[in-house]
């Protein structure tokens, strides 16, 4: 390791990427899974967007601002 390193050219926040959004991945229990597999296909939807439809109720149930 050099005792000093020369930043003068350097750009700050060259490689940050702030506006960029996080996915998180979670996992549901086998029974939870197959449970909304099983409407997801009884009703033609996407499987994520029912998850995420049944969230979006509870947050709105509690008063969560999206």
């Amino acid at each position: 390791m050099e005792k000093e390193y020369d930043f003068s050219s350097s750009k700050r926040g060259k490689f940050s990427r702030p506006k960029e959004q996080i996915k998180i991945k979670f996992y549901l229990d086998s029974d939870v899974s197959s449970f909304f597999a099983k409407k997801a296909l009884e009703s033609g939807a996407d499987f994520t967007r029912i998850v995420n439809d049944i969230l979006r109720r509870e947050m709105d149930a509690d008063g969560i601002a999206k």
